[in-house]
């Protein structure tokens, strides 16, 4: 049944978030968001630490009780355009906590000033950093929602047909896999999606994809190749318009034999995971949680279950 919160929550993003969605001047659209984001507080407990790369900044966030060889590296959404380490901030702080896993994440360059290839090649440099700071692939997990999702596949992608050493396992929340704006969710739950227009792929397309084929596996990851991917979670809403691009994808790496899970929440829409105390959210959480413990080996994978189930 859908929790009351997520039922007020829903309405309040088909009146205003939508509608706001379609303001191109991104500028401005950054500005209000992160002027947002910093009205949340940050758990005292949690530790941040600046780590400047070559074409953007990484931020580290430790928390008690986590293993200092094991890390999850998250890519934040906001459609290629907008969003940054200030406006995840609260998301992945609270999530590192609940798991006590540390995280990094960072600035990656936005579109359209900066256009594909420079917010991958920003992933690319943030995971070979993590491995010049001496963590090992097997110990790394890629979290990230919508174009962050995108990022995590196109990242991995990239990195197997590099044959560089991959990631322990992957969690994409709602990507987007593929940029034709063919599927036919796009047109099917138009109506019911309450954050992302009709037009999301014109509009990324026009912003980012510039020149490039639409068809590169690292911009419609739904063309790469999944063989020998790793362990693979995809997390969906019932009613995004990006319903079609997960279930591709889960039928894509499925052939290919990957260890691939396809979760889809009910009645939920774009995103739903990063409304922090959302009981929907938690929920959906917990079971990112147990999946990133369980393909590191986290010790305390077997005690965190038995907390909250």
């Amino acid at each position: 049944m859908q929790s009351r919160v997520s039922k007020v929550i829903y309405k309040s993003l088909k009146n205003i978030i939508q509608p706001y969605n379609s303001n191109t001047d991104y500028v401005k659209v950054r500005q209000d968001l992160e002027n947002l984001a910093r009205l949340q507080n940050i758990n005292r407990k949690v530790e941040l630490t600046c780590i400047p790369l070559e074409n953007c900044t990484m931020e580290m966030v430790s928390v008690p009780e986590a293993p200092k060889d094991k890390i999850i590296m998250y890519i934040h959404g906001g459609g290629f355009t907008t969003g940054g380490i200030v406006t995840s901030r609260k998301f992945i702080t609270e999530f590192c906590l609940r798991a006590k896993l540390n995280a990094v994440s960072c600035d990656y360059r936005l579109a359209p000033e900066n256009a594909f290839p420079a917010p991958l090649d920003d992933c690319v440099d943030m995971y070979e950093h993590l491995l010049s700071m001496g963590y090992n692939s097997q110990n790394i997990v890629l979290l990230g929602e919508s174009a962050g999702g995108t990022l995590t596949l196109a990242l991995t992608l990239l990195l197997k047909d590099n044959n560089k050493p991959l990631p322990a396992a992957i969690c994409s929340m709602c990507p987007v896999g593929d940029m034709t704006g063919t599927l036919d969710s796009r047109e099917r739950n138009v109506k019911v999606e309450a954050l992302l227009r009709y037009d999301l792929d014109e509009k990324i397309r026009m912003a980012y994809v510039n020149d490039y084929d639409v068809c590169d596996p690292y911009i419609s990851p739904i063309y790469g190749n999944y063989e020998n991917f790793p362990p693979l979670l995809l997390q969906l809403g019932e009613y995004e318009i990006l319903y079609d691009d997960s279930v591709l994808l889960y039928e894509i790496a499925k052939k290919k034999g990957v260890d691939v899970t396809l979760s889809v929440w009910d009645k939920m829409w774009h995103g739903f995971q990063i409304i922090w105390g959302m009981p929907e959210s938690k929920l959906a959480h917990k079971e990112i949680i147990e999946f990133f413990h369980k393909h590191l080996g986290y010790d305390e994978y077997d005690e965190f279950r038995k907390k909250y189930d």
